[in-house]
């Protein structure tokens, strides 16, 4: 594997780790103010939200392949 590629793989990770982390302490300050139903609306387009990852990373990485 190629340097390059090694670097963006690594990028992609770091990128998806931090706003995983950015999430759930933002997720942490919305349920102090959001009712629940409203969250589990939300929660709804979790596949949606997956899904872009996915693409961000295929875009990224070109024809590599992420292993997760």
């Amino acid at each position: 594997m190629s340097l390059e590629i090694s670097c963006k793989i690594a990028f992609v990770s770091l990128y998806q780790e931090t706003t995983k982390f950015i999430l759930s302490e933002a997720w942490k300050q919305i349920e102090k103010y959001i009712p629940i139903p409203l969250l589990e609306a939300i929660n709804e387009y979790q596949s949606l939200i997956k899904a872009i990852n996915v693409e961000a990373n295929r875009i990224v990485l070109g024809s590599e392949q992420l292993v997760e």
